[in-house]
C-alpha cells in the first residue's frame, strides 16, 4: 500500500542488479524443497494486484484479469481470495 511512484513495485520484485522479495522468496522456497525427502511438496502460485479497491488477477487471460472478488483471512490457510488464478509450478524459472 502506497502512493503511486513509492518503490512497491520495486521493493517486490526488484530489478536487474538486486532482487525484491518475491524472487529472494521463491528461491528460499525452492532451496527448503530440496530437502523434503518425501517428494509431496507441491507449489502453486498466484499473482494479484490490488488497485483502487479492486482486484486484478495477473495470471488471468480473459476481461484483463479484473475480478469482483474478495480477499479474506481464513484461521488456518491464511489469506485466500476465493476464484483466483493458481498456476502450479516445479522451478523457481517457472515462477
Amino acid at each position: 500500500y502506497g502512493q503511486t511512484g513509492s518503490g512497491k513495485s520495486y521493493t517486490m520484485m526488484g530489478n536487474d542488479e538486486e532482487e525484491g522479495i518475491i524472487p529472494r522468496i521463491i528461491e528460499s522456497l525452492f532451496e527448503s524443497m530440496k530437502h523434503d525427502t518425501t517428494g509431496e511438496t507441491k507449489v502453486w502460485v498466484s499473482y494479484i494486484e490490488i488497485y483502487n479497491e479492486r482486484i486484478q488477477d495477473l495470471l488471468s487471460a480473459g476481461s484483463k484479469g479484473i475480478l469482483a472478488l474478495q480477499i479474506f483471512e481464513h484461521p488456518k490457510l491464511g489469506v485466500v481470495v476465493p476464484g483466483i488464478s493458481e498456476c502450479p509450478v516445479e522451478s523457481v524459472e517457472e515462477v
